[in-house]
């Protein structure tokens, strides 16, 4: 288990990389899959609400962009609310790489589920899912660990 201040520099050191990325150029913005002009999600797995009038009773009301605070879902993938539960891997997914078909999943590269980065995603069929789960030994024959 992880001690306090092992996790403290962790997390300093996750949002130096990222701050890092930022300054480059390297985040990208693209509007969320069905929450255009609403909510926008980057390249690093990062979501936010976008600065917007809204009509409230009637009278406009200037909404700020405000950046979201994803949580860990139950089956432990981050999540954001956007009028429902949203994982933020899925939004990256579809606003990165296009329609994700029915049967397919989004599949993570590095197989660490709080990694939402689209360099860390792909899509990939069932059969697929399954050779990724048994190559990284996650799957065995019997069913998951």
């Amino acid at each position: 288990m992880m001690n306090l201040t092992a996790l403290v520099t962790e997390l300093a050191e996750e949002r130096a990389h990222l701050e890092h990325l930022k300054n480059e150029g390297q985040e990208e913005w693209r509007d969320v899959v069905g929450w255009e002009g609403k909510y926008e999600v980057s390249s690093l797995g990062r979501v936010r609400g976008v600065a917007r009038t809204v009509m409230n009773g009637g009278v406009p009301m200037r909404v700020k962009e405000r950046m979201l605070r994803a949580a860990k879902g139950s089956a432990g993938y981050p999540m954001v609310y956007l009028g429902q539960g949203e994982l933020v891997h899925r939004l990256v997914a579809e606003a990165f790489l296009g329609p994700i078909p029915p049967d397919h999943y989004v599949h993570h590269v590095d197989h660490d589920k709080m990694n939402p980065r689209l360099s860390n995603l792909a899509v990939i069929s069932p059969s697929e899912n399954m050779a990724a789960a048994h190559a990284a030994g996650v799957l065995l024959r019997d069913g998951p660990l």
